[in-house]
């Protein structure tokens, strides 16, 4: 890979990242689980875009409320089927399931194999004894007995062993779907899949797309990526899906598709997922149709955070003291890594990070091992998926004196020692272990300033956009910021982004090249 692809692979995975995370209303209320698996460093048949396939569909399934496992080059048959069953014994607690393999995939028999980066397979026979059959997938996932199963397979790719193979067969062959299943093959039965030329598959590249559009049942999503990988490969790929699915789907339903939601919910039907109701003193919540016992409240702004108090789980009732109604709505399960900062934005709006809110202070940086990033003034920091927090001012510790309040996906920090606020960006998505800059607040609101406001009725309209290193991009349109509403898709070095709402795509021009936070204007490209 030269240099430029491998900043271009670099810049998309963490574009990929969710630009906000999608409310309760936004999503309906089951929970929901993946697995997700890529496959590249191969001994035999190395293949350049698993690993950055995988990466993207778990930040894409991520935005659209999955709890994401997501395992790169695993290496042999033993290791592979420890983590599928792994997945598997989750799932049972979860309403949707989702497995998605990019890699290797080969026929024999009239079965298919998901191979490891590991095998070694000199003939046929060997197969079965060095790859896991993807049948043992389907039927874990379906002993779960999820509301849904969906398995995507983009492992159509030629077969790096077939020198040794008596059969010319290629690609996959066509699986039955259980009752509730869908399979989404990246190319018909018996052909193979084009890699294409950017950082992902042809296949997931559109899947990724589609995957985070409004509204769409999961038959139209798949309907989509087929219309556009046909038109893109000049019908040389054509995907193709086997489904038995006994009930409507939505990666991200619309308000609408909710609210029917919400209905079946108030007239009885809440065997699934978790749904609240309020009146002007009680509140009553259910959990998969059992009643929860004496919930524990925390006032959050306009929000209501309830605690189960058998199971310590937390869960977000948007517009709680606007919807005291006595009508059920859906609840949104806060993660573990989450739901400690939710409430003690309550207590203050504010905390200490001290051992017991963030977690214990350890592994504390040395200056010799961050000096090198740091100027006068700058900020690094660092969190783990148990909610510890590292923050450094230039190359000292200063974990322990800080303070933080949330501001919705990202933190703010305030330095008393030397009054000074910054922003961890996306923190809530962050927290892998790795340092990254933090923004000096006031620096950021003064580049705001100078957004130009265009007065009412005056013409043409005035779109502006700025965006960060990580990829978080902010639309402006006459100064009012409609990035929430926003989808996007990379096209080259630019970005088109898709404001629903209006059915208007923008332009931002060399957006790859443009993560410096400055403002720049943007372009309409469709709509009025």
């Amino acid at each position: 890979m030269n240099s430029m692809n491998r900043f271009v692979f670099l810049l998309v995975v963490s574009l990929l990242l969710p630009v906000h995370i999608l409310s309760g209303q936004e999503l309906a209320s089951e929970k929901r689980m993946a697995l997700v698996i890529g496959n590249g460093d191969y001994l035999v048949g190395p293949l350049p875009n698993p690993v950055n396939d995988a990466r993207s569909m778990a930040r894409a399934l991520r935005s659209v409320g999955f709890d994401v496992m997501l395992r790169e080059n695993v290496s042999n048959q033993t290791e592979m089927k420890r983590v599928i069953r792994e997945f598997g014994q989750k799932l049972k607690n979860f309403d949707v399931g989702l497995f998605y393999f990019a890699g290797h995939g080969i026929q024999k028999d009239g079965y298919n194999f998901l191979v490891p980066v590991n095998a070694e397979i000199n003939n046929e026979e060997e197969v079965e004894y060095e790859c896991v059959d993807a049948g043992f997938v389907v039927a874990l996932m379906d002993a779960a007995d999820s509301r849904v199963n969906i398995i995507i397979l983009d492992a159509c790719r030629n077969n790096p062993f077939a020198r040794s193979f008596r059969s010319t067969r290629q690609g996959l062959v066509s699986m039955n779907a259980p009752a509730g299943t869908i399979i989404a093959y990246a190319t018909s039965p018996g052909k193979t899949a084009l890699d294409g030329s950017g950082v992902n598959g042809l296949y997931t590249q559109e899947l990724l797309y589609q995957i985070q559009r409004s509204g769409l049942k999961i038959e139209d999503v798949f309907k989509n990526v087929r219309i556009e990988v046909m038109r893109k490969s000049d019908s040389q790929q054509v995907p193709w899906e086997s489904s038995s699915l006994t009930g409507d789907f939505y990666f991200k339903p619309t308000q609408g598709q909710l609210a029917s939601r919400i209905s079946a919910a108030n007239a009885g039907n809440m065997e699934n997922g978790v749904f609240w109701k309020a009146n002007q003193k009680d509140i009553f919540m259910k959990i998969n149709g059992q009643e929860m016992i004496n919930p524990k409240t925390y006032p959050f702004g306009n929000d209501l955070i309830a605690e189960n108090p058998q199971t310590q789980e937390r869960y977000l009732l948007r517009n709680y003291w606007k919807n005291r109604d006595g009508r059920f709505r859906p609840a949104e399960k806060l993660p573990a890594t989450q739901a400690d900062y939710y409430v003690k934005d309550n207590h203050s709006a504010e905390g200490t990070a001290e051992a017991g809110s963030f977690g214990t202070v350890r592994d504390s940086p040395s200056a010799q091992n961050i000096s090198q990033n740091n100027t006068d003034g700058e900020i690094l920091w660092k969190a783990d998926p148990d909610g510890n927090l590292w923050v450094t001012l230039n190359g000292t510790d200063i974990s322990k004196r800080i303070k933080y309040k949330r501001e919705g996906n990202h933190l703010l920090v305030h330095d008393p020692v030397h009054n000074l606020q910054y922003r961890l960006t996306n923190f809530f998505q962050l927290m892998d272990k790795t340092w990254r800059k933090a923004v000096p607040v006031n620096d950021q609101e003064e580049t705001l300033t100078t957004l130009p406001v265009q007065n009412a009725g005056a013409a043409p309209e005035k779109i502006r956009w700025r965006a960060l290193h990580d990829g978080t991009y902010y639309l402006y349109v006459d100064g009012k910021e409609i990035s929430k509403e926003t989808t996007y898709r990379l096209d080259g070095y630019d970005l088109k982004v898709f404001h629903p709402p209006t059915g208007r795509t923008f332009l931002l021009k060399n957006f790859v090249n443009r993560l410096d936070n400055k403002i720049r204007k943007g372009t309409l490209i469709q709509g009025r």
